[in-house]
C-alpha cells in the first residue's frame, strides 16, 4: 500500500491514474446537495481483502489535499488496523486506549504531512477488543469532533466477519460500500447489506476497487495513453519518415 506520509509522495500520487478517480469520487461527495448535510462517512466492505482501508486513506487525503478542508480519518478497525501503516504513524494512543479510558480526546489526534488532515489510529487493542466498540462512547467521540472538522471518515471493519460495523454505522451519516472487482461475490455483498438492516438506507454509493486489473483493456488508462501519446517507437519511425522525405 502506498504511503502518504511525505509531501513528495503526495505530489506523486496526484499525478497518478488512481488520483483521477479519487478526485471524481471526492467531487461527487462534496458537491452533492443532499450529502452536504452529512459530515461523517463510514467506509466498509462485505468481507476481508477488498481494499476499504486504501479507499478510506486516499479519499481522506483527496479531501484534505485538493479541497483544503479540515479532514479527520479514524481507524475504527480494532481487529486489523491499517491506517497507521499507510501514514507511518505510531499505532498506540488511539481508539482502543480512548475506550479503555487511558487517554482523553485531546490525545487522539495525530498530525500528517497534510496540514488539513488529522488521523486517529486504532490503538493497541486487547483481548477485550470486541467489547470496546460500543455506541455510546463512539457517539460522544464523534460529536466532540463534529465542530472541528468539515468531514470525518471512519475506516470500518468489514460487515460480515464482526459486529463492529453495526455500531459504527449508527454514528455515520453516510456509508460507502467497497467492492473489489473480480473478488467480491454478489451473494456476500447482498448479505452484508441485509445485515445492516435499516442502516442500509445510509448507503450513499459503492466504490469498485481494482477495476483496472479486471475491466476490458479499453477501460484502462494505458489504452488512452497510447491513443493520445506516441510511443518512443512511433516517434522514431516518424523521425525516420521525415528524414526520408527531406
Amino acid at each position: 500500500m502506498k504511503k502518504l506520509l511525505s509531501n513528495q509522495n503526495a505530489v506523486a500520487f496526484q499525478d497518478s491514474a488512481e488520483a483521477v478517480e479519487f478526485r471524481r469520487l471526492e467531487h461527487r461527495l462534496y458537491n452533492n446537495a443532499e450529502w452536504k448535510k452529512r459530515k461523517v462517512f463510514m467506509v466498509t466492505s462485505a468481507n476481508l481483502g477488498e481494499g476499504k482501508s486504501t479507499i478510506s486513506s486516499f479519499l481522506s487525503f483527496t479531501h484534505a489535499y485538493n479541497r483544503r478542508i479540515k479532514t479527520l480519518l479514524i481507524d475504527c478497525d480494532l481487529h486489523r488496523p491499517r491506517i497507521h501503516k499507510v501514514f507511518a504513524l505510531p499505532q498506540e494512543n488511539g481508539l482502543a486506549e480512548y475506550f479503555e479510558n487511558k487517554i482523553g480526546v485531546n490525545d487522539l489526534l495525530k498530525e500528517t504531512a497534510i496540514p488539513t488532515l488529522k488521523i486517529v489510529t486504532a490503538g493497541k487493542a486487547t483481548k477485550k477488543t470486541s467489547e470496546l466498540m460500543t455506541t455510546t462512547p463512539l457517539i460522544a467521540l464523534i460529536n466532540s469532533f463534529r465542530s472541528q472538522f468539515d468531514i470525518i471518515i471512519l475506516d470500518s471493519p468489514p460487515i460480515i466477519p464482526v459486529s463492529d460495523p453495526l455500531v459504527i454505522s449508527d454514528v455515520a451519516d453516510g456509508i460507502y460500500l467497497v467492492m473489489k472487482a473480480g473478488h467480491s461475490r454478489k451473494k456476500m455483498v447482498k448479505h452484508a447489506i441485509e445485515m445492516l438492516g435499516d442502516r442500509s438506507e445510509k448507503i450513499v454509493g459503492a466504490v469498485i476497487n481494482n477495476s483496472m486489473n479486471v475491466m476490458p483493456y479499453y477501460y484502462n488508462y494505458s489504452y488512452y495513453g497510447r491513443k493520445y501519446k506516441q510511443s518512443s517507437k512511433d516517434e522514431k519511425e516518424t523521425a525516420k519518415a521525415k528524414e526520408a522525405s527531406s
